[in-house]
């Protein structure tokens, strides 16, 4: 909650209420948390449980994880310009010392997935694409040409 004050000269001036920065962190610091454990750490886990799968399988959860850990990102940029603003923890804040400790863990937990995020896509960067094994001679046949068991969009024409 914000309330108006006026200086000796007049000019309105607006003051925080006390603590209202130490919860806007620890709001923030909460909703990166639930963001990583939610969206991110469920994906780190099945890349890592995919170790045998063709890297050309794991390309969509790869995509996934790199849309998901953007947005990480972000609200880890958010939660840390909200700790930036707050004052160095003084004697008797336990609100501020708690939300300083609650960003420290939140910030442990991301520097622990983004290594794990980093290898992941570190390792899809490397891979190679799967190699098209036909023939040349069957490429050049085949090309600008519909696989023949597709279906033709055109109506057939009984009797003609």
């Amino acid at each position: 909650m914000q309330r108006t004050v006026k200086d000796d000269r007049g000019t309105q001036l607006t003051a925080q209420a006390p603590g209202q920065d130490e919860v806007c962190l620890m709001l923030r610091a909460h909703a990166e948390h639930g963001w990583l454990e939610r969206e991110v750490l469920p994906v780190v886990l099945e890349l890592h449980a995919m170790d045998l799968v063709p890297a050309y399988e794991q390309a969509p959860a790869l995509a996934y994880l790199e849309a998901v850990w953007s947005e990480a990102k972000c609200r880890a940029a958010a939660t840390d310009t909200s700790d930036s603003g707050l004052q160095p923890i003084t004697p008797g804040s336990s609100l501020c010392g708690r939300a300083h400790r609650y960003h420290g863990c939140v910030r442990a937990l991301r520097e622990k997935l983004a290594a794990h995020v980093d290898l992941l896509l570190e390792y899809s960067a490397l891979a190679t694409p799967v190699a098209d094994t036909r023939s040349a001679s069957h490429r050049s046949a085949c090309s600008g040409r519909t696989h023949p068991l597709a279906r033709s969009t055109k109506p057939r024409r009984h009797g003609a």
